[in-house]
């Protein structure tokens, strides 16, 4: 990578990280605020006093690290050998290791030499809220990341989903020429963009519904989320070498800048208005996901005379407690998406012999 803007600091390399101009430094305590819009949502994202633990930071780290580094890396101060593990990929020798906030794994004993250490490496991987403790204490070290995450949360209300979020950003994107993919169905739907084969890639998601656990102590909570590898990896290690942990959000940031336009370091000009998605059509794109993923599956319980339908409302009868309200709140916010949208599917070509209920 030749060089990013970063934070309107103009085209700085990250070797010259050090002497650009300081910034004011994002927020790292606080209560997370929920906010009526989106755009309130990224104005106290960017706020002095809206972030809480985890808003903002490291979200996964893989990082290879010379024998004789591991060796103190190992030995650090709240670094405890879990257990030992099996081969892994590429290493012939694994453990487990409990780190500040969580959990790490150490893989030993390379099958393939490294350009720049030979056999004499490790590979130190901690997903989550541990990655930053991980990378604090490898900061110092000698080596380099093969992966490093970086995640910034935001309070959003309740009915934006990514969609709504990638749909707005997607024309930025593709003018980028980067590629926009989806996992999953609407309620728990990540949205993708770049190859997972480059250097960068981003995602989209809410991470209260994909963690309840998350949603019931900071509400409705969107993340948008960039993966850095090789080269654009290791340029932007450079960053959290000479400045700590708000340089590598910035760097961050400039990424995420480029690859969908919105702004998270000088405040939200230029991030597209953010409509939410017409129901027919949410239900619409929700209804085509499902049939792409599941289409055979689908097609071979038909065949053997399996009733999904019956089958699905036996799961739904048999929830009980939080559980079953849950289930009847989805089933509900279902039924208000796909209404009409049999109309909908047949406009866009698929014949649906006999028709289904609309409601």
């Amino acid at each position: 990578m030749d060089s990013i803007d970063i934070a309107g600091h103009g085209n700085v390399r990250p070797s010259e990280a050090a002497e650009s101009a300081e910034r004011p430094p994002f927020a790292n305590r606080g209560g997370v605020t929920p906010q009526k819009t989106y755009s309130d949502a990224l104005e106290a994202f960017i706020g002095p006093s809206h972030l809480g633990r985890g808003m903002a930071g490291i979200d996964w780290l893989t990082f290879t690290v010379p024998t004789e580094d591991a060796r103190a890396l190992s030995k650090g101060s709240g670094f405890i050998l879990a257990e030992e593990g099996t081969s892994r990929p590429g290493f012939q020798a694994s453990e487990r290791w409990l780190i500040p906030g969580g959990e790490a794994w150490r893989r030993m004993s390379p099958r393939e030499a490294s350009r720049v250490f030979g056999l004499s490496y490790e590979s130190w991987e901690a997903p989550g809220y541990p990655a930053g403790a991980l990378a604090e204490r490898c900061r110092s070290l000698q080596g380099y990341p093969t992966r490093v995450d970086v995640a910034f949360d935001f309070s959003v209300p309740q009915d934006l989903m990514p969609e709504d979020v990638a749909i707005a950003v997607a024309p930025h994107a593709k003018a980028r020429g980067l590629s926009w993919g989806v996992k999953g169905d609407r309620d728990t739907a990540t949205q993708y963009f770049g190859s997972r084969h480059s250097d960068r890639n981003l995602r989209i998601y809410r991470r209260d519904i994909l963690h309840p656990e998350i949603g019931q102590d900071f509400g409705p909570l969107l993340r948008i989320e960039v993966e850095l590898r090789g080269k654009t990896g290791k340029a932007a290690w450079g960053w959290y070498r000479a400045g700590g942990r708000e340089r590598l959000l910035r760097a961050a940031a400039g990424h995420i800048k480029q690859m969908i336009g919105v702004d998270l370091v000088d405040g939200i000009a230029g991030v597209p208005d953010i409509v939410v998605t017409d129901p027919r059509q949410k239900g619409l794109r929700a209804a085509l996901v499902f049939l792409k993923q599941n289409a055979v599956a689908i097609q071979v319980m038909g065949e053997l005379g399996i009733d999904m339908a019956s089958a699905a409302a036996q799961i739904g009868l048999n929830k009980s407690g939080p559980a079953a309200r849950k289930h009847l709140q989805r089933l509900t916010e279902k039924r208000r998406d796909l209404a009409g949208v049999t109309d909908e599917m047949v406009k866009q070509g698929l014949h649906l012999p006999g028709g289904c209920p609309n409601n």
